[in-house]
């Protein structure tokens, strides 16, 4: 972390909870299943493999339970857990409210989309609004990401862009 935090947010989501946690029950399951009362179908799957899917899922959901939003000084930090994105501040030439909703960008959770400019790559949650992050140079030339205080977090960076 780079200089003093101006902003910070943990926003849960929910969906990836719930859909990575049901998933990982559900092979948790069927592996028992199996182990215990033989295999399932005339080809069974192995019953490794479902433990190791349950691992797999359970990582997942617990790696993406919660989006994190930190800006500092000198940076813009949003990730789900492993899965993260820093940006410089000097990398940053706007940001404003997008009215769009997350499902324009294909849903929740990490996306990255081609438009006419370059790449847009989008750190969402459902149910939030989002914030677009205008970059200077690279591949990628937005950054969205969602935040519970839309007009907080603009209002923040926009007072770092200006001297």
């Amino acid at each position: 972390m780079q200089g003093n935090v101006l902003y910070e947010e943990r926003i849960t989501a929910w969906w990836a909870i719930g859909t990575f946690g049901l998933l990982s029950l559900g092979f948790l399951f069927l592996g028992v299943f199996q182990a215990l009362q033989g295999p399932l179908g005339v080809n069974p799957v192995p019953t490794w493999l479902f433990f190791l899917l349950c691992a797999v899922f359970f990582f997942l959901g617990f790696n993406f339970r919660t989006l994190l939003v930190r800006i500092t000084e000198a940076q813009i930090r949003v990730g789900y857990g492993l899965v993260r994105r820093v940006i410089p501040v000097r990398d940053v030439s706007g940001c404003y409210t997008s009215k769009a909703h997350s499902l324009r960008y294909g849903g929740w959770g990490v996306r990255l989309f081609r438009s006419q400019k370059g790449f847009k790559l989008v750190y969402s949650v459902g149910g939030t609004p989002l914030v677009v992050l205008t970059l200077k140079s690279g591949r990628i030339h937005e950054f969205l990401f969602s935040t519970m205080c839309q007009q907080r977090v603009v209002e923040t960076v926009n007072g770092l862009l200006s001297p």
